[in-house]
């Protein structure tokens, strides 16, 4: 179970410069979105591609643009990704609202609220994610067996343990941690007599972001290397971090 925990902190500690790239790019986008004063729809494209690299980073060991499939095969890789991660969040909403007419059906309440919508939406994304999930490595590593819904829906239990146990849990400490962390930082700084950059609190909290995102990819590529065909799991090799730390 803590394989995923293993996978994540030795690329960290095998892979910085990609990490710190990664951390960087994010903040940037946040930073963006927060000048702009709106989320910006246009943030899901550079995440998408930042989920892609990581997966061929994590299942193949490619942390550089070049050493990426070459001109069409990296195209056909990445709209394969888009075309399953649209497919999960099409999943979402459906479960969401299956999920709500479901509730108001059996107890014929009306009332239905911003915290109850939100809460279906994220019960349902972790549904998805969990019976869809592994078709995302499946994609990126340019998986054409067939019969990966049926493969992918089949570890779905070892998805949702690896989850729970690894992005949630890490993401619970996190925020608990920050809880009682943050007002203690103004006291701090008005003691030192100085006051902390936004930028290095936002790359900070990014960097935690970060790592729960790679464990998240960790959890969905272990599962995924459980099905995954000969050939791909051939062209993977020894430098997969997977290889070296799965169990």
């Amino acid at each position: 179970m803590l394989s995923t925990y293993k996978t994540s902190i030795h690329f960290v500690r095998t892979h910085p410069l990609f990490c710190a790239a990664m951390v960087a790019v994010l903040t940037g986008l946040e930073m963006y979105q927060q000048y702009r004063g709106d989320v910006s729809v246009g943030a899901a494209v550079p995440m998408l591609f930042l989920f892609y690299a990581l997966h061929r980073a994590l299942m193949f060991g490619e942390t550089r643009f070049d050493k990426s499939p070459a001109g069409p095969a990296r195209l056909a890789h990445l709209l394969r990704f888009a075309g399953s991660a649209a497919a999960i969040v099409a999943a979402t909403f459906a479960f969401a609202v299956l999920g709500v007419l479901i509730v108001e059906a059996a107890t014929g309440w009306q009332g239905m609220n911003t915290p109850f919508i939100i809460i279906a939406f994220a019960l349902a994304y972790f549904l998805s994610l969990c019976l869809l999930g592994s078709c995302l490595p499946a994609a990126a590593a340019g998986d054409r067996s067939g019969k990966m819904l049926r493969r992918s829906i089949s570890q779905a239990p070892r998805v949702l343990a690896h989850i729970l146990i690894g992005p949630l849990l890490f993401y619970a400490v996190v925020i608990a941690t920050a809880f009682y962390a943050v007002p203690a930082i103004g006291p701090i700084e008005s003691t030192l007599g100085f006051q902390s950059p936004k930028i290095v609190i936002v790359f900070i909290m990014n960097a935690f972001s970060f790592f729960a995102m790679l464990l998240a990819v960790a959890a969905l590529c272990h599962a995924y290397r459980r099905v995954a065909p000969p050939e791909v799991l051939a062209a993977m090799g020894d430098h997969d971090p997977i290889v070296e730390t799965f169990a």
